[in-house]
């Protein structure tokens, strides 16, 4: 009765792992060269939504995968990816889509207003920053 099971960027968990630890979850680097954070859960999902994967250029302009439902045209702001925590994967999943469809600014403050487990990582020129909400510390792996 203990599992790990991941689809396309969602995760969900119950028990733990075969060494009786919380099951150890990466979120990627937006360059996709290793890991930005490691995650411990059990009995918990983990979905993370972003245009870091799914995009593509023209003329030298970004395009986003996801469709922001107000305006009918992609995302254009600079959150490359979010990660959202929550015991419900459905509900995991419909936060992390609707936060990065909100963006840096307007998804971290409803992240908060909600008491979200929140991670994102945000384009800054030629870097990114990290930004995450203080219930989503308490899932970071200490010492990988």
């Amino acid at each position: 009765n203990e599992y790990m099971i991941e689809i396309g960027g969602e995760v969900r968990t119950r028990g733990k792992n075969k060494d009786n630890k919380k099951w150890k979850i990466g979120i990627s680097t937006p360059n996709n060269n290793g890991l930005q954070k490691v995650l411990g859960i059990s009995n918990y999902s983990a979905a993370t939504s972003g245009d870091y994967f799914n995009y593509f250029e023209v003329d030298g302009v970004r395009y986003s995968h996801t469709i922001d439902p107000r305006t009918g045209k992609p995302i254009q702001h600079k959150l490359a990816s979010v990660t959202v925590i929550h015991k419900n994967c459905e509900n995991a999943d419909a936060y992390a889509t609707a936060i990065d469809v909100m963006g840096p600014k307007e998804g971290y403050e409803f992240a908060l207003k909600m008491k979200l487990p929140v991670f994102m990582i945000v384009r800054d020129s030629n870097s990114f920053i990290e930004k995450m909400t203080p219930q989503f510390e308490d899932f970071i792996m200490k010492g990988n």
